[in-house]
């Protein structure tokens, strides 16, 4: 009972938090400065809600629900779109990939639900789910097929790969739904489906991602706090992750995580990630992009039938887990340079940059090598700058040198900054120096030279 009780409080208390940051209209959204657009969230400003982003040949792209109109009072969503971007800041709309009247076996051609998409041999493998409001909302999985990952995909079967009615042998429960799918392809090649509404299922595909070569199974996740929909699957280092909402539409929704050492499960519940404090559904997924990883979730506002792809940053602490984000209207892919940027934050790095706890809730970059280097773009410097770069660092070796570099990595120096030994790899101080006057939205590198295997350890820095 008491651990009940501070689960319940700790949500409530992660509900309010939540609501004060989604509702911050003090923060920066989409800008222009000197033809440089600083981002913000939402990253679309269209319906596009459960997304699902993957990155493809290099390239970033959502694959969202696409909610109709912001007059709606229900979910109706009539096609499903595609965005692509490769600074998640500018995005390309594609345009409609595939419509609800396409789908000949759609019962209803306006409930275009939540969407997945994944490569293979070349091909691209577009999963969509449809509803039938007649039927109680009894969803029907399907696949399309496309040379490119900007569509258009057409229906290769004519047919549901998983119909209404199909579900765990030997398990009838008429609050089970098949909407929701997600794909997975294991390190070894294996390809699986896995997707649900009031449990969730799972079934190995054959290699032409369009039927199934095993039964369906149950997925078990041990010690969640409800399971109502929206899987989605990805893997890291010796544990598969899965995402997921527990509560859907019906309550204040988050974003909850659990792992496993296989990929049937069972899985083990290990926390929530986000979520926004208003009632309404949450549905996201989890991406890596050169060196970072994020989660793409969706907003609430006007209304949650109405909802608007976001991203932010995590970052996984050293046991594996997921350490908690808030909504911001901030977003990805810029920086204001006139408050402490967080090293950890970066938009690209080098091989060799690792991050690690800096203390309950923080990271930094834990002893930087010499050639080593991190990208943060789009920095924009605020109102009284003087060209003065703080940073706040440690070292336990002999320290190094941070070269300050605009717009590439063999562009313009700025200026340097040597950090010098503070007595331990914990033991930690501030740094400043002078850097060739500019002004406006930069691009900045910082490159790390100087002796030895280890140099420095980078919690923040700021432009003042």
């Amino acid at each position: 009972m008491i651990g009940n009780i501070k689960s319940i409080l700790c949500t409530w208390m992660f509900s309010i938090l939540v609501f004060v940051s989604c509702n911050n209209q003090d923060a920066v959204p989409h800008s222009n400065e000197n033809g440089k657009r600083t981002g913000g969230n939402p990253v679309i400003e269209e319906g596009s809600a459960d997304p699902s982003v993957r990155v493809f040949n290099g390239k970033v792209y959502i694959y969202p629900s696409h909610d109709f109109s912001a007059d709606n009072d229900f979910w109706i969503m009539k096609d499903w779109k595609v965005y692509s971007t490769e600074d998640l800041i500018h995005f390309t709309d594609h345009g409609v990939i595939l419509e609800g009247s396409d789908i000949k076996w759609a019962p209803q051609p306006d409930h275009c639900w939540a969407p997945d998409c994944i490569e293979k041999n070349g091909k691209y493998y577009f999963y969509f789910c449809l509803a039938d409001i007649s039927t109680g909302w009894e969803g029907q999985i399907g696949v399309a097929v496309s040379n490119s990952p900007a569509g258009p995909f057409t229906d290769p079967l004519g047919k549901p790969l998983i119909d209404k009615y199909e579900t765990v042998q030997d398990y009838e429960d008429r609050f089970l739904f098949n909407i929701d799918p997600a794909v997975f392809i294991d390190d070894d090649g294996k390809s699986y489906l896995i997707w649900g509404n009031g449990g969730c299922y799972i079934a190995e595909l054959n290699e032409d991602m369009i039927s199934l070569r095993s039964e369906i199974s149950k997925v078990e996740i041990i010690g969640h706090q409800g399971y109502r929909e929206g899987p989605f699957v990805w893997k890291r280092k010796d544990f598969y992750y899965m995402l997921y909402s527990p509560y859907g539409g019906s309550g204040y929704d988050e974003l909850h995580y659990a792992t496993s050492k296989n990929i049937k499960g069972p899985y083990h519940f290990r926390g929530y990630i986000v979520g926004h404090g208003k009632k309404g559904n949450e549905h996201g997924s989890v991406f890596e992009y050169k060196g970072q990883w994020y989660v793409a979730y969706h907003d609430l506002f006007p209304t949650d039938k109405y909802r608007k792809t976001c991203f932010e940053i995590i970052h996984y602490r050293q046991n594996g887990d997921l350490a908690q984000v808030f909504p911001t209207k901030d977003g990805v892919g810029w920086y204001d340079g006139s408050s402490w940027i967080e090293a950890e934050n970066y938009f690209e790095k080098s091989k060799g940059i690792e991050y690690r706890e800096h203390d309950e809730n923080g990271f930094h970059l834990s002893r930087v090598q010499q050639g080593e280097w991190v990208k943060y773009p789009n920095i924009r410097m605020g109102a009284g700058y003087e060209n003065t770069l703080k940073v706040w660092s440690a070292s336990g070796s002999t320290g190094g040198k941070i070269e300050i570099i605009s717009d590439s990595l063999n562009g313009k120096k700025l200026g340097e900054l040597q950090v010098k030994n503070t007595n331990g790899w914990l033991s930690w101080r501030t740094f400043e120096t002078k850097l060739i006057p500019h002004d406006g939205i930069i691009d900045v590198y910082f490159k790390f030279q100087g002796d030895g295997d280890e140099l420095l350890s980078l919690d923040w820095f700021q432009f003042q």
